[in-house]
């Protein structure tokens, strides 16, 4: 009888030490709360880019240095990458791969050079940096090289549009509590949503991650001939050669009474 209350009495302990230790790691642990100057982009047609503030504060115990990382990334899509090649002296197109998931939009910014905060396998796991990211293709690719080259290709075009960016000073913490970082949004870039992922990291390591969603919306005339493009594009062909037709004809009689 007295093994048995014994026994009761260390069951309990431990639950009620396992219970306080929970409690005191809930209270010590590192928080971070974050938010954005705009979360809802309206895209006219003389949209010409638009920076937004994107700020938070680290709740920390003690002064422990940390990182932050951050990661915007819009919607994956498909996207057709075409090879060009010299034949009869001329250059055209050889052949095209089909990529099934590459985002419309990808930007990255930190405090410091990202390879100086977390290593290869952390960052390729949570797409961090360009480098990092992975496209699932569609098409056969003749070897390892070609699939680098088709890789590097979409990496350089979005990097020429402001679409792809990596910037390792993008970050300004001050005395390891605040943050901020200046979020730019290219005139090229489509409607739909934008992930927003915060990361705080401390001694390599990743320990807590905040979310925000930024939303593109175009409005007014831009975004009537967007849906008919996309939605309808025979209506939109139709249209297209109608203005075409109709300008060229309006440009003839102007030059007759000139």
């Amino acid at each position: 009888m007295i093994k048995l209350d014994m026994f009761r009495y260390y069951y309990k302990l431990t639950l009620i030490l396992g219970l306080l230790f929970s409690m005191a790691t809930e209270v010590h642990s590192d928080e971070l709360i974050s938010d954005i100057s705009d979360k809802n982009i309206s895209i006219e047609s003389q949209f010409n880019g638009k920076e937004l503030l994107l700020y938070g504060s680290i709740e920390t115990q003690g002064k422990i240095q940390s990182d932050i990382v951050i990661t915007v990334i819009g919607a994956d899509h498909p996207l057709s990458v075409r090879k060009k090649d010299r034949k009869y002296a001329m250059w055209i197109n050889d052949y095209s791969y089909n990529y099934s998931n590459v985002p419309f939009y990808y930007s990255v910014y930190s405090n410091r050079p990202l390879e100086n905060i977390l290593d290869a396998k952390q960052m390729k796991e949570n797409r961090i940096g360009v480098n990092n990211l992975s496209f699932i293709n569609r098409s056969e690719l003749r070897s390892e090289d070609e699939k680098l080259d088709f890789f590097e290709a979409i990496l350089r075009h979005k990097k020429a549009d402001r679409l792809f960016s990596e910037d390792t000073n993008g970050v300004t913490i001050k005395n390891n509590k605040l943050y901020k970082s200046n979020i730019y949004l290219p005139p090229g870039i489509k409607e739909g949503r934008l992930k927003v992922n915060i990361f705080l990291i401390r001694d390599g390591n990743i320990i807590n991650i905040d979310y925000l969603n930024i939303y593109l919306n175009k409005r007014g005339a831009g975004k009537i001939v967007y849906d008919i493009a996309h939605k309808k594009p025979l209506i939109y062909g139709i249209i297209s050669v109608l203005f075409a037709l109709l300008l060229g004809w309006s440009m003839a009689v102007i030059v007759r009474y000139i």
